[in-house]
């Protein structure tokens, strides 16, 4: 971009993304890339974004890169608010800040997609300058990019996608748990485990007690946070809860059936 208030933008959203990292779970809006490319377009002031030869002076192909990729990536922190890469510059007094605030409230609005992670050749997305040559003139243009700067080495995975998926499953498996685990089904157990009634009762005994604790959490939440609740925790050792002994256990009294059949 040749705006000469560019970098400063840029260098805003890079340092968002850069804090953003340092979080253990960080996230991918379920925005779609090519949408919020077109908003981050639609967003600029009129006279903010002048054609240059064919395109506008903002539509550029390693911006666009950077906003399909890491343009909807957040953090959930507790409560359900969400931090996104444009937060920073929202607040920036030129037109920049026009346009951060525009796509930080759009991303804002989504819920979570999926776990955000890159392929481990993938030291960054986007760039901080390039150079071209204008033909007509022979003069060499340089360009300034949104970019991520380095992307930390726990976000870079040879894996990515089975890292992804991994996660997706454990939302999925915390979800039903928190659904479906009934809270009297979850106090039934820890009685029996309290009880010595149980078989190595013991053993299972902290995952109950921090599955009941976030159940609790979950059920005492509203809206939007309750909608991203599952994502927010699936980090923790009892979202896959549901899918133990102790946990198809709490699941076979939410079901109904009787103690005496399950201890047969």
């Amino acid at each position: 971009m040749s705006e000469n208030k560019f970098p400063a933008f840029a260098k805003l959203v890079a340092a968002a993304f850069q804090e953003l990292a340092k979080d253990p779970n960080v996230f991918i809006s379920s925005i779609e890339g090519d949408d919020l490319y077109a908003t981050y377009l639609a967003s600029f002031p009129e006279g903010t974004n002048p054609i240059f030869k064919k395109n506008t002076e903002h539509d550029c192909s390693c911006c666009k890169q950077f906003i399909r990729r890491a343009g909807g990536v957040i953090v959930v922190d507790g409560g359900g608010s969400i931090r996104t890469v444009w937060d920073r510059a929202a607040a920036l007094p030129s037109f920049y800040g026009v346009v951060a605030d525009r796509l930080r409230s759009f991303v804002t609005t989504a819920s979570v997609r999926d776990l955000f992670r890159v392929g481990s050749s993938e030291s960054s997305l986007g760039a901080v300058q390039s150079r071209s040559l204008d033909k007509e003139t022979g003069r060499a243009l340089l360009w300034n990019h949104l970019h991520t700067g380095e992307i930390p080495r726990n976000l870079r995975s040879a894996t990515a996608g089975q890292v992804r998926g991994d996660y997706r499953t454990t939302v999925q498996v915390f979800e039903r748990g928190l659904i479906e685990l009934t809270p009297e089904a979850v106090e039934t157990v820890r009685g029996l485990i309290n009880s010595n009634a149980l078989y190595r009762g013991e053993e299972h005994k902290p995952a109950l007690l921090e599955f009941q604790k976030l159940q609790n959490q979950y059920l005492s939440s509203t809206g939007r946070w309750r909608s991203l609740f599952a994502w927010a925790n699936a980090g923790n050792r009892a979202a896959r809860f549901r899918n133990t002994v102790i946990g198809t256990l709490v699941q076979d009294l939410s079901e109904g059936q009787e103690l005496a059949i399950i201890e047969s």
